[in-house]
Formats: structure tokens, sequence, C-alpha cells
């Protein structure tokens, strides 16, 4: 491949989990909750292929809230600010991928329940081929198959690094449903603005493409659970990712439900766009189960822990092996480094009290 392909063209890394990692899902997105949220994602596809891909995440965010005069605990206006950082190794480490970005976002809050949300990241990012662990087929020995040393001249290689953005919106409200409320969210983002020159070959041109992210989410209460002078709800919460990157696009879509801190779902992925060649197969689908708890610790904190399985319903099954993923989110909400406390209300222009979408409940918002 090195060799002879001039230009290859693949997709991002692309979370089954992807509601599970706002930032690198949305910028807009950014600081979402309260005080200071961590988040660690690791993903291992194809288990069974010799090396397969490996990714892993990590976001921090905070926010930082413009406090209405009068109101010490009552932001009007937020900002949130984050760090993302991602590692992608495919072939045992034979290419490598980082990339970190710096994220805000600003959210206002209008109407009764309601928030609009705009945000950008900048940073980069580096790729690297590790050439003394690639094989060439003049080092097999025909009779014995031993490795033998290179005989040819190594291909002028190096670690390419460079410059990217991201920007991306969100609209957030909460409406009546029933006895209690239902909660919707609709946003879009891009990632790789400036196209970035991504080649390892010192004589290469191969740019990243933009990648391009429709999102929605929402939670619908179905059932209630009366205990004593509490009420404990069901949500089932619909969600979908269509992203589209070069030639090519992924749609996901499923839903997963909550009670007491328990998760459970169920989502369909396949892709969609062009295809290389003929001989492609059609049949790529991917089921994904996921399962996960929500906990306090440590005061009122609270910590999240989720585990997903993908099943590839297609013919690469057999070979493949599916994928493990995994994610970890710790919200902080009594720590943020600036600004004044928030509680998750507002007060807007005309004085009334504006609240900020969120699970009831529950102040870890999750869609």
């Amino acid at each position: 491949m090195l060799l002879y392909a001039g230009q290859v063209l693949a997709q991002d890394p692309v979370f089954s989990q992807f509601y599970a990692n706002k930032p690198l899902l949305n910028p807009a997105l950014t600081a979402l909750d309260e005080g200071t949220a961590l988040t660690m994602n690791y993903r291992n596809l194809w288990r069974r292929v010799p090396g397969g891909f490996q990714t892993y995440s990590a976001a921090a965010e905070t926010q930082w809230a413009t406090c209405a005069k009068g109101k010490l605990h009552q932001p009007f206006f937020n900002f949130g600010y984050g760090l993302t950082a991602s590692h992608d190794r495919d072939g045992e480490g034979l290419l490598c991928t980082n990339e970190a970005q710096v994220t805000a976002s600003a959210f206002h809050l209008f109407g009764r329940n309601a928030a609009w949300h705009i945000g950008a990241g900048i940073g980069g990012g580096q790729k690297s081929v590790d050439f003394s662990r690639l094989t060439f087929s003049d080092q097999l020995d025909a009779i014995e198959g031993k490795i033998l040393a290179v005989s040819g001249i190594p291909i002028r290689l190096e670690t390419r690094s460079y410059a990217d953005l991201s920007a991306g919106a969100a609209l957030r409200f909460g409406h009546r449903f029933g006895d209690t409320e239902a909660f919707q969210s609709l946003g879009l983002s891009i990632r790789h603005v400036l196209y970035p020159t991504e080649s390892v070959d010192q004589g290469g041109n191969a740019r990243l493409p933009a990648v391009y992210t429709l999102h929605y989410g929402s939670a619908l209460p179905v059932w209630a659970d009366h205990e004593g002078s509490k009420k404990y709800y069901v949500y089932w919460s619909p969600q979908l990712q269509a992203l589209w990157q070069g030639r090519y696009g992924i749609l996901g879509y499923g839903f997963y439900g909550l009670y007491r801190g328990a998760m459970g779902g169920v989502f369909l992925r396949h892709p969609f766009g062009a295809r290389p060649d003929a001989t492609a197969p059609r049949s790529t689908q991917t089921l994904m189960v996921t399962a996960g708890f929500e906990t306090p610790f440590w005061g009122n904190n609270l910590l999240r822990l989720d585990y997903s399985y993908d099943f590839n319903i297609g013919g690469f099954a057999t070979y493949g092996g599916g994928a493990h993923e995994i994610s970890l989110k710790i919200n902080l909400f009594n720590w943020s480094p600036g600004g004044c406390k928030s509680s998750g209300g507002g007060e807007n222009k005309n004085g009334k009290t504006a609240k900020c979408p969120a699970w009831p409940g529950s102040r870890s918002r999750r869609f």
C-alpha cells in the first residue's frame, strides 16, 4: 500500500456510544453539566483481527457561568471550556494517530425551558508509521518462511503534524409530557474544517476530509414508579447520529431506557454513500447492545460507567469478532475553577425564571 497507493481515503474512528462524549460529538455541547466533568472512552474494533483497531479518547470540561444581577447562583448566560484528546492505533501500532483540541461553548437560556448552544474547537493532530515494524515481500524466505532484513531503500516516511478546527451548534428544550417533562436535543457539527494534509509520505498530499455530524436525542417518560412521596420515572430515550466524511457516511440509530440510574439499550448502524467497487460487501450493518449505571459518590457527585458490544450482522462477522467499547464519566458538580456556581436555572430579560433542560431526578444531562 505504501509503495503503490498515491492516496488512501478512510473514515475517522467512530464510537458506538456517540452520546457518551459530548465535546467529541459536538463542541457546542461542551460543559453542559454544572462544575467539572471528566470522560474517558475505549474502543477495541475487530478483536479477532491481529492488531485490529484500538481507539482511546478523553475529555475534561468545566462550566463558567456569568450570573444575572442579584442572582449569584442563577446564571443567565453560560460558557463552557474543555480539552479533548484521542489516540488511535491500527495494526498493533504500525499506524498511530493522535489528536487534541481545546473546545469552548456558549449557551443562552430562552423561553421557559430551552437553550441554544454554539461552540468551536482548535487544536491539531499527528500521524506516524513505524517503518521498522513493516514486512515486505522481499523479506520472506520462500523455503523456510523466515523474515530477512529489508533489502530495499526505506520509503521516506515522516511524522505528519497538522492544525485543525471544529465547530457546531445545538438546540435543547423541554416540554410537558403527561404529568412530567420530556426533553429534546438537536445538533450539527463539523470537524477537520481546515481539510489538513495527513500523508506520512514526504511526497504525498492526501488530505483529511471534513466530518459532518447530525445528531438527535430525547428523553420521554413512559412509566412512573411510586415509592412513598417519591416518583421514579422510566425514560425511553431515542438517539440518532448521521455522519458523513468524504464519499462515505454512517447512520446510527436506536434507543436506551433509564430507571433509577440503570441504563440499557439497542442500536443499529449501517453505512451509506458511495462504495469503492462492485465486490464490496453489501451487508455491513452493526447491531450494538449497551448497558450501564449511574451512582453517586463522594457527596452528590456522579459516576457513570457504560459498556457496549457491537455485533456485525454482515458477511464480516465471522472474521472480525465485533467490537468492545467502555465509557466512564465523572461529574464533579461542586468544583469549578471560575465563575459562579450554577444550579441549572437562570433569569431571562423579562425577569422570569428560565430552567435549563436537564433530566428530572438526575443531574447528569446525557442527551
